[in-house]
């Protein structure tokens, strides 16, 4: 049995409230703007 999610695209993030740098809300951001390669999210 095989289990895990390597190989797998992220999940789309959902009913997120973003904010820029300046703490100003933003337009939602996508894994795909982000391109390829790892993410690092931090949230609170």
């Amino acid at each position: 049995m095989v289990t895990g999610i390597v190989g797998l695209p992220a999940p789309p993030l959902e009913h997120i409230q973003w904010i820029d740098e300046n703490g100003d809300e933003r337009s939602p951001l996508t894994l795909a703007e982000l391109g390829q390669g790892f993410k690092i999210l931090y949230f609170f």
